[in-house]
């Protein structure tokens, strides 16, 4: 059984009926369940691929997606607007921005820095940064999917696709 997902907002956690908590429905990497066969996951991830959700430029892909604490999905609240990310490895559609800080991470042990997209410029999340390892929290709001299934045109990685038509921020 999958841990409950609760809002952290750096003091309590929050619980699920929290107001401000959305559910997340655009993506349907997080809705895949875990087969017997870890290969097939892979597979079906591996397809996925994840977009700016302003431009349309690939970002990274769902077969990147990590754990950070037990878990992919984090929640926080900033300034009293929430913000849900996903972790992962690698993000190579986006480039760092102004420094690296130390101060204020959501993530206990982790420096931070802004991450936006190489294409449009749009705030996409943070790297998160140690010592040891580093990863991607990427903000659900600003990522879309394509679904790169076999006999389409996928578009090669590094370039943009078409962007969407509407976009809910």
């Amino acid at each position: 059984m999958a841990p409950k997902k609760t809002i952290f907002d750096g003091k309590k956690h929050v619980s699920p009926d929290h107001p401000a908590y959305k559910k997340i429905d655009h993506l349907k990497y997080l809705k895949i369940e875990p087969s017997l066969f870890g290969e097939d996951d892979e597979d079906d991830l591996g397809r996925i691929l994840l977009l700016c959700a302003q431009c349309g430029h690939l970002v990274t892909k769902a077969s990147e997606k990590i754990e950070v604490f037990g878990l992919h999905e984090h929640s926080f609240t900033n300034l009293g607007y929430l913000v849900e990310v996903g972790c992962f490895r690698n993000a190579s559609g986006c480039i760092g921005t102004n420094r690296i800080s130390t101060g204020y991470s959501w993530f206990r042990g982790y420096a931070w820095q802004i991450q936006v997209c190489e294409n449009c410029y749009s705030q996409l999340g943070w790297e998160y940064i140690s010592p040891q390892e580093s990863f991607y929290g990427l903000m659900f709001k600003m990522l879309r999917e394509d679904d790169n299934r076999p006999g389409e045109n996928p578009a090669p990685d590094g370039a943009a696709l078409d962007p969407p038509e509407n976009i809910s921020k």
